[in-house]
């Protein structure tokens, strides 16, 4: 049995080699490239341009794969352990998804405690150069030691997760200073690659409260509220 695995796990790696992702503009985080596209405020349903997020004040943007992704509900669920740092620094924190499909399910779960916004074009996701998949590299990828790592953390953080919307959308973040100066940028490479809560600290100039280990993975918590079936 171990061989067959073993065999299709070979084979797959050599047709993700074969069959490129989906051609891709080279990454350029370049914050003109998305000032003025228009996302969508989950809580308000208004529709205001990319540029008002980071307008007044420091913003970390996360862009999020899609909502059910059970990588970025536990990326939004880590991030709460910062959050109070956040905001005890007037730094804003924004979730944004690339389509509406289960933004409903996102939102009842608690796990991201920021605001939230759909890029319903993807006009955000493709001016940043955020890679795509291809059916074939997307299953490779969700075989990788990360990728299983992130599995296991996500069921023992009780994040859940579903196959509903685009699987072959990969996000990113960007830290943003008030006026758009880009202060930092990432964009993710696998699936469950996330910017550790260090790192984001470290960019904004935000020391870490002695005895606080804010990259601790998450554990279960009573704010992780999966939504009732029936």
């Amino acid at each position: 049995m171990k061989y067959y695995v073993v065999s299709l796990s070979v084979i797959l790696l050599l047709l993700a080699w074969y069959i490129q992702e989906d051609p891709q503009t080279p990454i350029n985080m370049e914050i003109k490239n998305i000032a003025s596209n228009l996302v969508k405020n989950v809580a308000t349903g208004e529709s205001v341009a990319m540029s008002s997020v980071w307008e007044k004040q420091t913003s970390v943007i996360i862009f999020f794969r899609r909502w059910g992704c059970v990588f970025c509900r536990l990326w939004a669920h880590d991030l709460k352990q910062i959050s109070p740092l956040l905001k005890e620094n007037n730094v804003r924190l924004v979730g944004v998804g690339p389509e509406n499909i289960g933004v409903e399910d996102f939102v009842a779960g608690k796990f991201f405690d920021g605001e939230l916004f759909i890029d319903t074009d993807k006009k955000s996701y493709s001016g940043l150069g955020f890679k795509r998949f291809n059916w074939i590299s997307v299953i490779v990828a969700l075989f990788t030691r990360e990728s299983r790592d992130a599995i296991s953390r996500g069921k023992a953080a009780n994040v859940g997760g579903d196959m509903k919307g685009d699987g072959l959308q990969n996000g990113g973040a960007l830290i943003v200073g008030p006026g758009g100066k880009l202060l930092f940028s990432f964009k993710q490479d696998g699936p469950a690659e996330q910017v550790p809560n260090s790192k984001i600290l470290e960019v904004l100039g935000i020391k870490v409260p002695e005895g606080m280990n804010v990259d601790q993975k998450s554990q279960p918590d009573a704010q992780c509220d999966l939504p009732k079936k029936g």
